[in-house]
């Protein structure tokens, strides 16, 4: 751990390696987990929500969920 620094802000600064620390779910809870969409927010944060829902499942081999392709979640 970098000195003066507590270990929650280390992993603020890193997300993916804060995530490869949690617990993983197992294929249903990750199918769950995405296969509803999320309200929009009206922001750019609809795109990125959608973004990255779309690549975490490429990446594990998962369904992408319909709701990514919907337009308000362009920018």
């Amino acid at each position: 751990m970098a000195e003066g620094w507590k270990e929650a802000d280390l992993y603020r600064g890193d997300p993916p390696r804060a995530a490869k620390a949690l617990p993983q779910p197992g294929p249903r809870a990750q199918r769950e987990a995405i296969e509803d969409a999320p309200e929009l927010t009206g922001t750019t944060w609809d795109a990125l929500i959608a973004a990255v829902v779309e690549h975490v499942a490429t990446l594990h081999g998962r369904e992408i969920p319909a709701w990514v392709q919907e337009p308000e979640r362009f920018l």
